[in-house]
Formats: C-alpha cells, sequence, structure tokens
C-alpha cells in the first residue's frame, strides 16, 4: 500500500503475514493520491497517475519489485489523470482507463502504455 491522505503521501506499508501487522517499506518518488496499481509479474508493483494532495495531477509511472525502492523507468502517460483504473493486458502493455482529468469531469479515456 502506497501514498494516500496518511503523513506525506509518499509512504508504503506491506503487510507481514507471519507478525500480522503493517510495516513501513520505501517511499515514492512524488506524492500520490489516489493512484492506480497493478501487479507486473517481472516489474512488481506498477503505480500510475493520481495527484499531489493538492492541485497537480500526474502522468507518472513508477514501479518497485522489493517495496522499498522505487524506479521510474517509464514514460509518462499522455496526460495526468486521477481515481482511474489500471489492467495489465500482458507483459508488455498497460491500460488505464477513465479518471478525472482535473478539468470536466470524470473522462472515458482508454490510455495504452507499452511497458517494456
Amino acid at each position: 500500500m502506497c501514498g494516500g491522505n496518511v503523513g506525506d503521501g509518499r509512504q508504503c506499508y506491506h503487510y507481514n503475514t507471519t507478525k500480522t501487522v503493517w510495516v513501513t517499506a520505501g517511499r515514492l518518488s512524488s506524492r500520490r493520491r489516489h493512484a492506480a496499481y497493478s501487479v507486473h509479474p517481472a516489474l512488481g508493483l506498477l503505480i500510475t497517475g493520481g495527484n499531489d494532495g493538492r492541485s497537480t495531477l500526474l502522468a507518472t509511472v513508477e514501479s518497485t519489485t522489493d517495496g522499498v525502492e522505487f524506479k521510474r523507468d517509464y514514460a509518462d502517460m499522455p496526460q495526468g489523470t486521477y481515481s482511474h483504473c489500471q489492467v495489465l493486458v500482458d507483459r508488455n502493455t498497460l491500460m488505464v482507463l477513465g479518471g478525472y482529468d482535473g478539468t470536466s469531469g470524470p473522462t472515458n479515456r482508454v490510455d495504452q502504455l507499452k511497458i517494456r
């Protein structure tokens, strides 16, 4: 679990199933609220978009395989969006659907991102 309305919006946590508690993990490169997540078999957790809790919509894509180190090795999405959905179509393609673009309410945008 990463970002959100707690603290500075960059902190990540993972669930320790042995101790049955949430523990602190890494930190996102930027504050993110209302982002979307999916899990890629090789790239790990993929995080797209969101907003910074102020007025900036994010178009960036981050990933982590260990929950500690985050990478931004991907091209940005065509535009910033938040409260959207994200689907991993195959090992190379991520679809970003709907959400808000900050101007006209909910959108029906569908963006296809090549991630590999």
